[in-house]
């Protein structure tokens, strides 16, 4: 070889180019040496050279990749040295190992497999600069500073293995090492067929190279550049930065498209150096071509179906797969939702890569079908003409499983994976196929849905992402900030957490375009009142406060009025007055208030005073401004959580709107126009002085028309309830008795009625009585009230919030007690407004909106004196009576009316007053809660009363016993046989006409409030207490007697009878005001026991057991632990205490008023049989089902010898033996049973009633339980239809059968019927009874065995750890449910890798089983049989191979060949026996197979997975006892 500064030799001996396009004929001369520069052949030597020693410049001239971190730097070429040449250290460097691992030695560098211990040279470096597209050439490149903290990039070595894994090699000719023989050979070939002749040129010596190993593809990373991605921009970069330096493919280059683009014809691809191709263009060159996807699955476009019509297209040229940045748990709500299924490539792959179109794809078998599922869609066939495109997460596994997959390495024939099915057809997807997105679409919600996009979050949300947006909602908003949260107040917090917490809908863009990375600008913001639903939900005084300290840290410099912020939020003043804020810093502060009022004392009072401009406009928006301001129609008024942060009309996020990324992170793509039809505008709302009377007017008491004054307190209402934080944060009235709290929200619902819809009043005495009137309102709303009253009253506050059908709404709460007695009965959000009287004082530390109601201002006092009294009366006498009333509105009303009526001189009266008052004075104590004023009017106006009608006095003084509720004039009806005083009597002899008049002698002097369009009348409570200040404790005796028996008169009698709940909830709180239970009568206490009952069935369990407890102690200590009406109540509340869970004291009572009946009336008494009836149900409570069938096989038994098999209450109690006998596994005796029931109840009672469908609920579940699943299908899809029919979707009865349906149609393969019917199922459990019932519980517990049975781990893992430990926390972990939970729960957790815990789980349950249902039980066989599979799974395939061995003989002995749990043991056993011995006859997994076609047919998911040899999972169905 030449060096530069050689001779050269004669043109004769120097070689030609080898491979050269043409070579010099023979008479063409070889350039001459000139000073001019190298030779040709020189030059050839020189990048030969250059090759050999590695460090020559790229094919595109670029420079050489840098070295990695850590690894010695190259030395510069000294000035001697070619251009390119190696420098003076020509020693090639090492390639690197991966990061974190020593790189291999020189002489043995890694060949880039996935097995081998180096990686390419330049492993973990930063990115090389990025040249325009040059072929050969990578065009990565590191993306500029994230905003936000370090990347949370799980396992960077596992990714780069598993990106490694992309690497295929071919030979690549002219590189690679010298082949000498090649070389010789070519010269000596050439030489012979060109002799050289003398003074020419030699035959040049030109090197032949064996060959180098390099990539025949190319690589596009496609980078989602919607504006949700910013949040995984830390991610994204790390990825690059392991991928970089990979070379996995022979070019590799990144792109960004904007997924916020709602259709695929405005999708753009951008490079961030140089030109990028279109879409089209994207594979369209030919060659092998791989497309990898970094998403988050939210922009608009993956929810339009924009984005998977471009992988469609690039699918059919080139191989596809997405890598899904957010927790699988959140996918659903994403625009990607993908279905398990597993791929293989095409039969004939070919030199290229296999693109998606030809991957042969097969649903995947779901529950046993795959051991480990990747991905949490559902099995299901691929559309027709449809692309498979894999989505993984960024997991070391999946991704390297597909990396090997793509790259058709031998081991990776196939790939189980979550599949996305592309199509190209363009439009939304059907609404079938759209899950609800994880940002909402379209124009966003109305400010009125803010409690319910809170509510839907806190019910999907992880912990962190809850926590997070609670915190996040007490700061103004950026991308920074939200890091800084983040790291400072909830560390736990992922990515995906902050993406949840920012992209769930409950976040909008402020609009002006500020990037959202701008740490002192406010760029984002959250809907119009979900900031203040947010804190309201989990937001606790100590951390806002600490969230506000750090928004005035970050914010100091952005806005000059932070300082007095500050030194008000850290107590450095206690001025409320913060400085108006018009500027550009409004934004800022609007996101403060919230927070703020969350606050107590002086925050609150700064956040209401603060003067700041209205987000959507400029100018002041303080008090004092809105008040000079002309008032705006009522559906313009803005509130001020409507303020705060947006608009109305504010754009809204990537998939709920339009926003694109900020111009100065993204760069633009033209706006296109939204291109569905727009739905016709609704009419617009009537502007307030148009609207008349609401739609709905209810209850509201008669408009007074002698109020007078209360200016003030009315104005500052209306600009407290027009703030539109009262469904939040309710607006309290509060003041003592007599001051007119009552009078003035009267006053302000006649004054505004015209500004809403809808007006309801709400006696709020008791929850009984608000719950009672949420029901009465129920058919306004159109809300069903064929169901259970809790469920009614739950769907009327849903009514409520949602706006529909009315949104502009007014709730007033009259006479409140404590605030927890009522806030579960307050709307939990929504459009409308919540008003509340109340004399707790609890209200004012209930976090709400508190006014407090005071006495007349003296001129108020005197305007009502001289309108309701004389018209002689004079101002200055009125002045005086106004003084000794101390202004108290009730005594100014009552003593107005008393002058006019008698005529009274002033001066009289005040002699008359001060005498009335001095006997008041000696003959009671004084009391906060009874001014003296009122007790010395009523007495003047009672003493008028008795002298000119007695009977209405003695009428008077009867109610004061009863409850200060309206009282209705039916009370009276029927009610002659009632003891009391005479003149009573002769009232009740005649009601229709002595009642009428005693009332308006009553209403003459003001002393009742009448209501005669619902034929009413109340007495204020200080009424009460005059009317019984003068009596003696016998006529206290004899009237609180009276009242008990208008009280049992009035009592219907039926309080299963849900026609008469009404009446029932009318008693309630006269029940406890007049101490029913404390009454000599029988008959009057009988009603104390009815009503319990009453609150039982009604859904109102606290007071049912309240008023029980309250009783039961009374009737022991007076009238003995035995006597009977004692002993019924018991009883009850024995029932209560089981459904309290309870269950050893429930059984302990049961078993006392059993024994005691027995020793009264015998054995065989009705009533003792009845009570008895309870005893299996609390055995069964306490695990002992054994035990529990014993006694109803007694009672059974006596019942039939007394009343006879065909009997109504015998059918019942047989119907309680049959359910204990299926839980001991006794499924044909049920069986037997079930049948005969069913038969003669649908001849007595019909096939349509509810007991009639109970058996055959029953006897469906038997036969599932028994294996016979088809028929179980038979009887349920009948039964199904007629329940559908009879009873509305939340009814309890409907939840249970749609229960059992989903299991039996999971188990006969059919996943995504039982999936939808479980899902419904659950989701209506929760709102009709809450998350902690136990029908709740069995709910959850089901629904996450329908999740795993389709592959959704992550949820399903969720849901059966909360049922799992409710369950052991109500019934311990011995018993039975919890052990059948704890079974299904270990399923999941071996499935997900969590083997040891699985377990360990499965062990405490087998013991369990075997101790309380014996080792022959079905359960305990389906425990053991999962055990098992636990063995297997840790690699101990011995101990296995025994349990099966075990397993296997008892379930044949007691269940039979072909019952399902039979097979799936003998099926594992197999396998067993394979791991251990290495291989089975053939023949018997035949026979095994063959089995299983016979009993499931051979398409169901079980007999496909056994065909696979897959073990079998068993679960259980959780049957309440």
């Amino acid at each position: 070889m030449s060096a530069r500064g050689e001779r050269p030799r004669p043109r004769a001996e120097q070689p030609r180019a080898e491979g050269a396009e043409r070579e010099p004929p023979p008479d063409e001369a070889y350039p001459q040496d000139t000073a001019e520069g190298p030779l040709w052949w020189e030059v050839a030597d020189a990048v030969w050279l250059a090759a050999r020693s590695g460090g020559a410049p790229d094919a595109a001239g670029g420079p050489p990749p840098p070295a990695p971190h850590g690894a010695p730097a190259r030395q510069e070429a000294g000035p001697d040295a070619p251009e390119g040449s190696p420098g003076a250290d020509d020693e090639p460097l090492a390639p690197p190992g991966l990061p974190g691992e020593p790189g291999p030695t020189a002489d043995a560098p890694g060949d880039g497999t996935p097995g081998s211990a180096g990686a390419p040279p330049g492993a973990g470096a930063p990115f090389s600069p990025v040249r325009p597209d040059r072929g050969g050439q990578d065009d990565l490149a590191v993306p500029g500073p994230a905003a936000g903290p370090a990347s949370d990039l799980p396992d960077p070595q596992g990714l780069v293995r598993a990106l490694l894994r992309l690497r295929r090699t071919r030979l690549r000719p002219g590189a690679g090492p010298l082949d000498e023989h090649a070389t010789a050979e070519g010269y000596a070939e050439r030489a012979l067929a060109h002799p050289s002749g003398p003074g020419a040129r030699g035959v040049p010596l030109l090197p032949r190279f064996s060959g180098e190993p390099a990539s025949p593809d190319s690589l596009t990373v496609l980078v989602d550049a919607g504006l949700s991605m910013l949040v995984h921009e830390p991610r994204v970069k790390r990825f690059l930065e392991l991928l970089a330096p990979l070379k996995v493919c022979a070019r590799t280059r990144v792109l960004r498209m904007d997924s916020d683009k709602a259709w695929h014809d405005d999708l753009v691809l951008r490079s961030e150096h140089g030109p990028a191709p279109s879409p089209r263009r994207l594979v369209a060159d030919g060659g092998s071509h791989v497309v990898l996807v970094l998403t988050d699955g939210v922009g608009e476009g993956w929810h339009r179906g924009a984005v998977p019509v471009w992988l469609a297209r690039w699918g059919r040229t080139a191989a596809v797969g997405v890598v899904q940045l957010l927790d699988r748990a959140q996918w659903p709500r994403t625009g990607i939702r993908p279905r398990l299924a597993v791929l293989r490539p095409p039969e004939d792959p070919g030199p290229a890569v296999a693109p998606n179109a030809a991957y042969r794809t097969v649903p995947a078998a779901p529950v046993d079908g795959l051991a480990e599922p990747f991905g949490p869609g559902r099995p299901g066939a691929a559309p027709d003409g449809a692309v498979p495109v894999p989505v993984v997460p960024l997991d070391t596994d999946e991704l390297g499983a597909w990396a090997g997959f793509v790259s058709q390495r031998p081991e990776a024939h196939e790939l189980n994976a979550s599949v996305l099915y592309a199509e190209e057809a363009t439009g939304d997807p059907p609404p079938s196929a759209q899950p609800r997105p994880l940002v909402r679409r379209g124009a966003g919600p109305d400010p009125a849905d803010a409690g319910e996009l809170v509510a839907r979050f806190r019910e999907t949300a992880s912990a962190p992402a809850l926590e997070l947006a609670v915190c996040l909602a007490a700061v103004p908003l950026n991308l920074p900030t939200a890091h800084a949260v983040r790291a400072r107040f909830v560390p736990e917090a992922t990515a995906s957490d902050l993406a949840e917490a920012l992209w769930s809908g409950l976040v909008v863009r402020r609009p002006g375009g500020i990037p959202i990375t701008r740490a002192d600008q406010v760029s984002l913001g959250f809907r119009p009142g979900v900031r203040a639903a947010l804190l309201a939900s989990g937001g606790t005084r100590e951390r806002i406060r600490a969230l506000l300290a750090l928004a005035a840290e970050r914010f100091a410099g952005a806005a000059p009025w932070m300082e007095a912020f500050a030194a008000l939020l850290h107590g450095r003043t206690f001025d409320p007055a913060l400085p108006p804020v018009h500027d550009e810093t409004a934004p800022i502060a609007r996101a403060l208030r919230p927070a703020m009022r969350a606050l107590p004392g002086v925050m609150r009072t700064a956040a209401d005073l603060w003067d700041v401009a209205p987000a959507g406009g400029t100018g002041p928006a303080g008090p004092e401004h809105e008040r000079a301001r002309e008032p705006a129609p009522a559906h313009h008024q803005e509130r001020p959580e409507q303020r705060d942060d947006v608009a109305a009309g504010d754009s809204v996020f990537p998939g709920a709107g339009r926003g694109g990324a900020p111009a100065a992170q993204r760069p633009g793509v033209p706006a296109q126009e939204a291109r569905p039809e727009r739905p016709a505008a609704p009419e617009p709302p009537r502007p307030p002085g148009q609207r008349g009377r609401p739609a709905v007017w209810g209850r509201v008491p008669p408009r007074n028309p002698s109020f007078v004054g209360r200016h003030d307190l009315l104005e500052e209402l209306a600009r407290r309830l027009a703030s539109g934080d009262t469904h939040i944060l309710p607006q309290a009235l509060r003041g003592m008795g007599g001051v007119g709290k009552t009078q003035l929200a009267t006053e302000f619902a006649w004054r505004h009625r015209d500004e809403y819809d809808l007006v309801w009043w709400i006696p709020a005495d008791t929850p009984t009585q608000i719950q009672q009137s949420l029901i009465d309102l129920a058919p306004r709303l159109g809300v069903d009230i064929d169901r259970d009253p809790t469920s009614i009253s739950r769907s009327v506050l849903e009514a409520l919030r949602s706006g529909e059908p009315h949104s502009d709404w007014l709730l007033v709460y009259d006479n409140a007690a404590d605030p927890e007695d009522v806030r579960p009965l307050l709307p939990s959000g929504g459009p409308g407004q919540v008003l509340i009287t109340s004399r707790s004082s609890q209200w004012r530390n209930a976090g709400g909106n508190l006014l407090e109601v005071d006495v007349f201002r003296r001129e108020e006092s005197i305007e009502l004196l001289r309108k309701r009294g004389p018209e002689a009366l004079t101002g200055p006498d009125a002045d005086l009576i106004a003084d000794k009333l101390g202004d108290l509105p009730l005594a100014v009303e009552q003593t107005a009316v008393w002058l006019y009526e008698t005529m009274m001189d002033p001066r009289d009266w005040l002699e008359v007053f001060d005498e009335k008052q001095e006997e008041l004075l000696t003959s009671v104590a004084p009391s906060p809660d009874y001014p003296w004023t009122v007790g010395a009017t009523m007495n003047m106006a009672l003493d008028r009363l008795y002298q000119t009608d007695p009977a209405a006095l003695r009428l008077l003084q009867v109610c004061a016993f009863l409850a200060p509720q309206p009282i209705s004039r039916r009370l009276f009806n029927g009610a002659r046989n009632v003891e009391g005083p005479r003149e009573l009597q002769e009232i009740l002899s005649d009601p229709a006409v002595r009642l009428g008049r005693v009332l308006r002698s009553i209403d003459r002097y003001a002393l009742a409030r009448m209501d005669h369009r619902n034929g009413t009348f109340q007495l204020h409570k200080l009424v009460q207490e005059t009317l019984k200040l003068p009596l003696t404790e016998e006529q206290r005796a004899e009237y609180r007697h009276c009242a008990h028996q208008l009280l049992a008169n009035y009592e219907p009698g039926d309080p299963e009878s849900v026609a008469d709940w009404p009446r029932y909830a009318e008693l309630q709180p006269h029940v406890w005001e007049t101490e029913q239970w404390d009454c000599q009568s029988p008959w009057c206490r009988q009603l104390v026991i009815n009503q319990a009952q009453f609150l039982m069935l009604w859904g109102r369990l606290r007071a049912s057991r309240t008023l029980a407890e309250t009783a039961i102690r009374h009737w022991t200590h007076h009238l003995g632990d035995e006597e009977p009406q004692t002993l019924r109540l018991q009883a009850l509340y024995a029932v209560l205490l089981s459904m309290f869970g309870d269950f050893d004291d429930s059984h302990e009572l049961t078993l006392h008023v059993v024994d005691s009946l027995t020793r009264l009336y015998g054995p065989d008494d009705a009533e003792t049989l009845r009570v008895s009836n309870d005893l299996p149900t609390d055995l069964r409570n306490l695990g002992r089902f054994h035990e529990a069938v014993e006694v109803s096989e007694r009672i059974l038994a006596s019942q039939e010898r007394l009343m006879g098999r065909d009997d109504p209450v015998t059918l019942q109690v047989a119907h309680i033996h049959a359910v204990g006998l299926r839980l001991i596994g006794r499924f044909d005796e049920a069986m037997e049973i079930d049948r005969y029931n069913l038969q003669r109840r649908i001849e007595i009672l019909g096939p349509e009633n509810l007991r009639t469908l109970s058996s055959e609920y029953c006897l469906a579940l038997g036969h599932m339980e028994s294996g016979d699943y088809w028929r179980a299908l038979d009887i349920m899809e009948g039964s199904r239809t007629v329940i559908e029919r009879n009873y509305p979707a939340d009814n309890q009865f409907r939840l249970g059968a749609l229960l059992v349906l989903a299991a039996i149609l999971r188990r006969i393969g059919r996943l995504e019927e039982a999936l939808d019917i479980s899902d419904e199922t659950y989701r209506l459990y929760l709102e009709r009874e809450g998350p902690d019932s136990l029908l709740s519980l069995q709910a959850t517990g089901c629904h996450a065995v329908a999740l795993r049975a389709v592959g959704e781990h992550d949820q399903a893992l969720t849901l059966s750890e909360r049922a799992l430990n409710a369950l052991r926390a109500a019934y311990g972990e011995d018993h039975p449910l919890p052990a059948d939970a704890a079974v299904n729960h270990a399923v999941i957790l071996r499935l997900v890798g969590r083997l040891e815990e699985a377990k360990k789980l499965d062990e405490q349950a087998l013991r369990v089983h075997e101790a309380r249902l014996g080792h022959e039980h079905p359960n305990t066989v389906a425990n053991a049989v999962n055990l098992a599979s636990d063995l297997f799974a840790l690699g101990r395939p011995e101990q296995a191979l025994e349990q099966d061995a075990r397993t296997h003989r008892t379930a044949r002995e007691v269940l039979g060949e072909n019952h399902p749990l039979t097979l799936v043991v003998w099926r594992n056993l197999l396998l067993d026996r394979a791991a251990v011995e290495g291989t089975v006859p053939e023949e018997e997994r035949a026979a095994m197979i063959a089995r299983y076609g016979e009993v499931f047919g051979p398409e169901h998911p079980a007999t496909r997975s056994a065909e696979r040899d897959v073990r079998g999972n068993c679960d259980l169905m959780l049957n309440l006892l």
